[in-house]
């Protein structure tokens, strides 16, 4: 029993000081297992886009393999890959880069290169868009770089004798003005046009701001954008030269080059009849006239220049300033002012009596501005006229003078004289200018008479009366709206003016 019990107490003795003794271990006796070799060739162009790839002396988990370098140092560098391994989930590409280096390579870290379909061509050429990159090789095709965009090739021609199908797209290869062969996308070229010209004598108005201007015509060989016409809308042009294009017929305009047909109202010779007509039937001194078409400008005159005592007519200055005033906020419409003995004791009053209902108003009361407006254009209202004098032009003011001379082309003082042209630029100018004075011109109570009495357009005008004078001036709303400003003397009669203004609107209608 004792010796059963010291055995067993040595046994204990033993394997409890047995616990803290180290337990030698073999090196490698635990290794992993490397993964099946599986190697397959491959015919491949890539780009190495990516950094800090690992480079491996074979592929990641083959027996052996070594990290050996990473690819920071070479992203962006196409390779031609014959060899392509199977590592588990991934692949791997075999380069060979830098200076005689070879190694294996994560394919995640490439972009697959295309081999362009190359296709000779012959085909005369323009660059027209400078939104495009200029490529060492088409897009996405080994050694491709980026070398500049289009835009300092604009409008330049080139010979295309190759094109390549590349990324998706069509690239052309072009020379260079130093001989570096390069390409660009199809897309940024149109094909020069087949040159058709022909003599021509036009004469015409430029009637557009945003045309564009070219040395030949539009897609000709040698053809450079040069700008727009906005600095020439409403000019006068003698038209030389026509030429067919890709965007329609072309003109050539001396000394400033072609445009498209579109952009030019020909000269349709109306003016050339209407003038004919004041030739052949108003050429009596009794007679004013002016003619504007508002299109180009274009003009036919008989004693245009020829002052005659405005009447009513003079009112048109006090419209179109006090209008003026309302457009640039310094009045409103709204703004009511007193109805007072001193608007019709200015140097440039007329007379109170006589047309229009404000001189039957008390004084003192206040009128808003629009109204006496209103009184002044619809009923041609004498002291209306004074009010729009005091107020709307602080009293004929000098401020207002000299828009007034702007707007005629001369010095104006007074309102007394006027031409039948001067009338023609104050009622285009009212025209022109907006609000709602246009507006209450066509609705008078005069529209049954002169200018508007045989026309089917609606009329914008301003009569006048003063003894053996007769005038009317006027907006005609025709498919081209005109001015015809007529004065007469001695008599000559409402009638005739509206026979005068029928004839005209036949011929320009």
């Amino acid at each position: 029993m004792k010796r059963n019990l010291m055995v067993g107490l040595l046994v204990v003795g033993f394997l409890m000081g047995s616990v803290n003794q180290p337990i030698a271990v073999q090196a490698n006796s635990t290794t992993t297992k490397s993964i099946t070799e599986n190697y397959v060739k491959v015919d491949v162009d890539v780009r190495l886009q990516k950094k800090a790839y690992q480079i491996y002396s074979k592929p990641y988990g083959y027996e052996g393999y070594q990290t050996i370098d990473n690819s920071t140092a070479y992203v962006g560098n196409d390779y031609t890959v014959k060899q392509e391994a199977i590592s588990g989930n991934n692949r791997y590409y075999y380069i060979v880069y830098g200076k005689g280096k070879a190694g294996w390579i994560n394919t995640k870290g490439f972009t697959k290169l295309d081999r362009p379909i190359y296709k000779t061509l012959n085909k005369n050429m323009k660059l027209t868009s400078g939104n495009y990159n200029v490529f060492t090789a088409p897009y996405l095709s080994k050694n491709s770089r980026i070398l500049s965009k289009t835009q300092g090739y604009i409008d330049n021609d080139y010979v295309v004798k190759k094109q390549a199908q590349s990324g998706g797209a069509t690239y052309y290869q072009i020379t260079l003005a130093n001989k570096q062969m390069v390409w660009v996308n199809a897309n940024g070229f149109k094909a020069l046009a087949k040159e058709s010209y022909k003599k021509v004598s036009i004469a015409g108005n430029i009637t557009s701001s945003t045309a564009a201007l070219y040395t030949k015509p539009y897609l000709y060989k040698g053809s450079r954008y040069v700008g727009t016409t906005a600095k020439n809308k409403g000019r006068a042009v003698k038209i030389t030269e026509s030429a067919i294009t890709p965007k329609g017929v072309f003109y050539k305009v001396n000394g400033l080059g072609w445009l498209p047909k579109s952009s030019i109202k020909e000269d349709d010779k109306k003016m050339e009849k209407v003038q004919k007509l004041l030739n052949s039937k108003y050429r009596s001194p009794n007679y004013g006239i002016y003619v504007r078409r508002l299109s180009d400008g274009k003009t036919a005159t008989m004693h245009g220049n020829t002052n005659f005592t405005a009447a009513s007519t003079g009112k048109l200055p006090a419209i179109y300033y006090t209008q003026k005033m309302i457009n640039s906020g310094k009045i409103k419409y709204s703004s009511r002012y007193e109805n007072k003995r001193a608007i019709n004791n200015m140097p440039l009053s007329y007379q109170p009596w006589g047309a229009g209902v404000l001189q039957y108003e008390p004084w003192g009361k206040y009128f808003p501005i629009d109204t006496i407006l209103k009184w002044t254009i619809q009923k041609s209202d004498n002291q209306g006229a004074n009010f729009l004098g005091y107020y709307g032009g602080n009293q004929y003011s000098s401020a207002m003078k000299k828009e007034i001379s702007k707007v005629v082309g001369r010095q104006w003082t007074s309102w007394g004289k006027v031409s039948a042209k001067d009338n023609a630029k104050l009622i285009e100018a009212i025209y022109r200018q907006g609000g709602k004075a246009p507006r209450y011109l066509q609705s008078t109570n005069y529209d049954n008479q002169r200018i508007p009495k045989y026309l089917p357009v609606p009329v914008g005008h301003k009569i006048g009366d003063l003894y053996d004078l007769a005038h009317d001036v006027g907006i005609v709303y025709a498919k081209e709206p005109y001015v015809i400003s007529v004065m007469t003397k001695n008599y000559t009669g409402y009638e005739k003016i509206s026979v005068l203004s029928r004839d005209v609107y036949n011929i320009l209608k």
